[in-house]
């Protein structure tokens, strides 16, 4: 079958490839970069590794999406990004696919990598780029509409990958998060994401550079604030629900207050679409970035209140708290023994009571 028999005979409705893409972007950030949080304490014990080296292989993976990302957008920029968010779920299928038979730190590092360049070609950036290739400037109501659909990636993903892991497995978690690319993310991203439009003249487009030029250091000052936010996001993103459960959260307390940072990101999204749609998008960066930096100061100086239980998975005693047990539980033995001694010592006047009731003959 022919690439012009595949694609679609007419350019999609703009609210349909939107609806399509935050359908994907959902499928796609719950099956890669949230799938951590849930997955990777599991997965390391299964293989005998610590839990850091299974982090540091993620964050490697992060690492070599970010050295790729300028060849992604170089390619998304002249060919448009229908191609490449359609790659990305065959790339996510393969990564998830190694990591469920992965069999020790060789096979999980192969696999991570490969998830890193599936995430690199299948995340936001490429899909707000696909949009902004597609719809130029007027792409900015597009590219909210799909941050109102993936917002809600970690509140569909993470009980969703605890429920896989419940159920199946980490293994078979994995696979189901492949078949869930392959069948249904990959046909949805071929058939109605809509053919990049021609390029425009080499003239036009050194007209409409001039045109939008950004002011001087611009460039510096973003790439650090995005970094910045990237790292705390993504370590709340990869550790949030461990995070609850060590402060005390049971698992399914943890996984269920985690999940609504989803709605609190949709939200907020909302209120920057209203309200905060008038003034300069510097502006609302940097109210985001007050309320991050005191949302996290209030969680730090609160801790956890919550009324749940702590989790039940054992944990191994230090020997110190062994050797400070160890005298509680003698006085236990010796209490035991002197109840079992002052049984034993009042048998024997029971026995000449009982035997004082009875009559004697005369003789």
């Amino acid at each position: 079958m022919t690439e012009a028999a595949l694609r679609p005979s007419k350019t999609p409705n703009k609210t349909i490839v939107v609806a399509t893409l935050g359908t994907t972007q959902t499928l796609a950030w719950a099956s890669s970069f949230y799938l951590p949080a849930i997955l990777g304490v599991p997965i390391a014990a299964a293989l005998g590794l610590p839990v850091s080296v299974f982090f540091g292989i993620f964050s490697a993976a992060l690492l070599l999406g970010a050295a790729i990302s300028p060849w992604v957008g170089q390619l998304i920029d002249i060919h448009g990004g229908r191609a490449v968010l359609t790659a990305s779920n065959v790339v996510l299928a393969a990564g998830l696919a190694g990591l469920a038979l992965a069999q020790g730190v060789v096979g999980l590092t192969i696999a991570w990598l490969i998830l890193g360049i599936g995430m690199a070609i299948g995340l936001y950036d490429p899909a707000f780029a696909t949009l902004t290739r597609l719809y130029g400037r007027d792409a900015r109501a597009s590219i909210t509409g799909i941050t109102l659909i993936a917002g809600f990636a970690s509140t569909v993903g993470w009980p969703a990958s605890a429920w896989f892991e419940h159920a199946f497995g980490w293994r078979d978690a994995c696979l189901i998060w492949a078949g869930l690319h392959l069948f249904a993310a990959l046909p949805l991203n071929w058939l109605i994401i809509p053919p990049a439009p021609a390029l425009l003249a080499p003239g036009q487009q050194a007209d409409d550079l001039l045109a939008a030029e950004p002011p001087r250091g611009a460039m510096p000052i973003l790439a650090f604030y995005f970094c910045a936010t990237a790292f705390v996001t993504g370590a709340m993103s990869a550790h949030l629900p461990r995070f609850l459960e060590g402060a005390g959260a049971s698992e399914a307390v943890a996984i269920a207050a985690s999940a609504l940072v989803g709605p609190a990101q949709v939200a907020a999204r909302l209120v920057e679409f209203g309200l905060f749609r008038a003034i300069h998008p510097v502006w609302s960066a940097r109210i985001a970035a007050a309320m991050s930096c005191r949302s996290g100061c209030s969680v730090a100086s609160s801790g956890w209140r919550g009324s749940a239980r702590p989790s039940r998975r054992w944990r191994p005693r230090p020997p110190s708290a062994r050797r400070r047990a160890a005298p509680s539980s003698k006085r236990r033995a010796r209490r035991r023994a002197g109840r079992v001694a002052d049984a034993t010592r009042t048998r024997p006047s029971r026995a000449r009571s009982a035997t004082s009731l009875i009559p004697t003959q005369r003789s």
